[in-house]
């Protein structure tokens, strides 16, 4: 009886204690205005060993229970935040030292942690589970308090320093059975193991309310005590809680990575082994709380060990569910996100925010990914382009290998591995196509990077995927209205591009004279603009009067404003010349603005269309600018020739046009050459064209001889055939007409041909395209 008695007294010795700490500690305004002296009585080391003492006693007596336990020791962590690193380090030891002979004991991990339904074993002992999510929330608390100080942060990246992070002799036995919950937890969701789940677990690993709420952005419900267990959600929380003391476990720097009792096979497990299975909200947490302080934090010669294992599988599979949650949020008009897919079905509107919002925070999250690997810190080999000023020509014989730019530059890695570039690069195209601009912004710090290297590294892979692919998906991302607040960053991208890669591809010349009212005369004039003023500001500014100039309807990032005439007072600074050109364009064009709209529509497809095939020819730029144009014989079209392109198309509706063989404008109906090979070509049109016109006409013609055809090229090109046809029921010959559509279908990402017309040739044709 006694000996209870004094267990008690020495139990309450312990609370009043911790109490007395924990309100001395939060009188206080600020951890940084505490007065050490006046805490050091309490944080004495014989002190705190005698403490911990009575309490290991304590605990083997059966008198002490964990969760009192936890409550003294997270006191002793308060007050600990205020000592020096010497004094803060032996109140770790001590404080920590009996939660570290339970976490590290094996029976609990063979029980529970060895394989997946470990876990359901796990959920049937609520003390035991109680004290594992507490113990978790523990190791938290203390690598905060541990990283709190200034000084404290700053340590692993000194080399030097012979002072050790408060929590660094403590991660080699916190961290390995923690790896080991965080992978059973991950395991939940696979089809294998979530098959033979009980149904009461399975409905717990359904979002709780809390995070409903967050995303409906209501107030959070208040939290009832069995919202952390895992019988009512708390398998979230504890996956969060690992991912965040994981994270700042990283952030401690090299005594992390050299912990002989962690490595990159063990962390890649159990984070990324179950990753198809994972839902979007633990993406996005494992991304935020872990992946973006591993990308911060890795030594550079540990890059090879740790990145490519652990980012690969992750960026795969992120890169296959956004496209795809993307492209069913377009066409249905609701993402497809696996967090909400057994929601009920009276929550349909709730359900639709939810998944849209899932679908933007993962989005986000990859982003901010990206951009940290393309920051100042982990790409110290990234030399600054344009520090005093532009450099007009760079001299090719000083570009470097990519793999010099490896070793110190994290984007460069990136590159350098093919496996892992590919899905990071396709990320960062389809992000341009999405209107989110805070996505863009941050993906646009990871492109300037790639571009940087594209500049300087001789790999003639990189440049062509910043010359071909990226700086059309910039251009494009211009189009979106939502990109204008980060129309200076885009249009900054595409300048640099094209003002030190023009030269050494074509591809950025091609792209430019795509564009609707571009023409070589404007591109000359522009790089002549361009090429005059030394500074990056005012270049930017020649790039995007420009791009207005040439394409001012698209563009709508760029906010050009709606001109009421042909002047050009609402672009400033546009130099006379170019002034010049684009007055007389729109002067010209507004002369036969009713008839010429779907031809100029056609114009800007086969603009696109030819530019974009590396086997049509282009200009070369050490030629000058009179033989550019000249030299060839052929003009622009003229008025008088334009009138009559005008007549017979109205006349004939494009199946009766004459040849402009001087003429070098693009998009306009052309007579085909009937020889061996477009005979042929032309011949499986017909025959899908009348099997559409035998089935509705209840006939059973059959081409006997093509008269003539004519071609529109572009991305739909379109083919005018004039051909007779017999039926076998009939004697006489039929003259026909048929329109076929060879189509880029843009969802499918490939071409279909389709029949637009097929009929008897009429005595008078109709007008184009009917």
């Amino acid at each position: 009886m006694e000996c209870e008695e004094a267990h008690e007294r020495m139990k309450e010795a312990f609370k009043s204690r911790a109490l007395a700490l924990k309100r001395e500690f939060h009188s206080r305004e600020s951890v940084e205005a505490t007065d050490n002296e006046e805490f050091k009585g309490f944080l004495e080391p014989s002190d705190g060993k005698a403490d911990s003492d009575a309490m290991a006693y304590m605990r083997r007596e059966g008198r002490l229970h964990h969760s009192e336990h936890i409550f003294l020791a997270e006191a002793f962590l308060d007050m600990a935040s205020t000592a020096e690193i010497e004094q803060q380090q032996e109140v770790f030891a001590w404080s920590l030292k009996l939660l570290r002979q339970q976490w590290t004991h094996l029976d609990w991990q063979n029980n529970y942690l060895s394989e997946p339904l470990g876990i359901v074993r796990l959920c049937s002992e609520t003390p035991f589970m109680w004290s594992i999510f507490h113990t978790v929330k523990l190791f938290e608390k203390a690598l905060k308090i541990s990283g709190a100080r200034k000084e404290y942060t700053t340590l692993h990246k000194c080399s030097t320093s012979s002072r050790l992070h408060p929590m660094a002799s403590h991660l080699s036995w916190m961290l390995p059975p923690l790896l080991k919950l965080l992978r059973v937890i991950h395991s939940l969701w696979s089809p294998s193991v979530n098959q033979a789940l009980p149904e009461k677990l399975k409905a717990a690993m359904s979002m709780s309310d809390v995070e409903l709420h967050a995303l409906l952005g209501k107030e959070n419900p208040k939290l009832s005590k069995g919202f952390v267990t895992f019988a009512d959600g708390s398998q979230t929380d504890t996956s969060k809680e690992g991912y965040t003391v994981l994270g700042l476990s990283i952030s401690i720097g090299n005594p992390f990575f050299n912990c002989l009792d962690i490595d990159s096979v063990m962390v890649t497990v159990a984070l990324v082994e179950n990753i198809q299975s994972m839902q979007f909200r633990h993406i996005k947490q494992l991304i935020r709380l872990v992946l973006i302080y591993l990308v911060k934090s890795c030594p550079s010669e540990m890059w090879e060990v740790w990145l490519e294992k652990l980012l690969d599988p992750l960026f795969i599979h992120v890169q296959n569910v956004l496209c795809f949650s993307r492209s069913i949020n377009l066409h249905e008009g609701k993402a497809k996100v696996p967090d909400v897919e057994n929601m009920p079905s009276e929550l349909d509107v709730k359900v639709d925010v939810m998944a849209e919002k899932l679908l933007r925070d993962v989005t986000h999250e990859t982003c901010s990914l990206l951009s940290a690997m393309a920051s100042l810190e982990v790409n110290i080999g990234l030399p600054f382009l344009e520090p005093s000023g532009l450099v007009n020509r760079m001299d090719t014989s000083s570009l470097k290998d990519l793999n010099d730019f490896a070793i110190t530059s994290m984007v460069g890695f990136l590159l350098k591995h093919k496996g892992l570039s590919h899905p990071i690069l396709q990320i960062c195209l389809e992000v341009f196509s999405w209107a989110d601009s805070e996505a863009v912004k941050n993906i646009s710090v990871f492109c300037a990077a790639v571009v940087l290297l594209a500049i300087l590294a001789n790999d003639v892979e990189v440049r062509r995927f910043v010359s071909k692919d990226l700086f059309n998906a910039i251009l494009e991302a211009m189009k979106l209205e939502s990109n204008s607040i980060i129309s200076a960053n885009l249009v900054g991208l595409c300048r640099k591009i094209f003002f030190y890669l023009r030269d050494r591809d074509p591809s950025l010349r091609r792209a430019l004279l795509s564009l609707t009212d571009s023409t070589r005369r404007c591109l000359i004039l522009f790089e002549e603009d361009l090429t005059k003023t030394s500074s990056t500001e005012e270049q930017n500014q020649c790039m995007k009067r420009f791009l207005i100039s040439v394409e001012r309807y698209e563009l709508l990032a760029l906010n050009p404003p709606i001109m009421e005439d042909d002047s050009c007072d609402d672009i400033p600074n546009l130099s006379p010349s170019v002034m010049a050109r684009v007055i007389e364009n729109r002067a010209r064009s507004k002369a036969h603005k009713k008839k010429m709209a779907e031809y100029r529509k056609q114009m800007g497809a086969m603009r696109k269309a030819y530019y974009s095939n590396p086997d049509n020819p282009l200009f070369e730029s050490n030629k000058e600018p009179d033989e550019w144009f000249d030299s060839d014989g052929k003009h622009e079209i003229t008025d008088e020739e334009l009138k009559k392109y005008m007549e017979q198309l109205n006349a004939s509706g494009g199946f009766e046009m004459g040849d402009f063989p001087n003429v070098y404008e693009f998009g306009m109906i052309q007579p085909m050459k009937l020889n061996e090979r477009s005979v042929a070509e032309l011949d499986k049109y017909i025959k899908m064209a009348l099997e559409e016109f035998n089935q509705k006409e209840n006939s059973n013609f059959e081409c006997v001889e093509i008269e003539k055809a004519s071609v529109l090229g572009g991305l739909r090109t379109e083919y005018y055939i004039t051909f007779k046809a017999k039926d076998e029921n009939r004697v006489s010959t039929f003259t026909f007409q048929a329109l076929i559509f060879y189509d880029y279908v843009c969802e499918k990402r490939h071409y279909e041909t389709s029949v637009g017309i097929c009929r008897l040739k009429p005595d008078t044709a109709p007008g184009h395209g009917k």
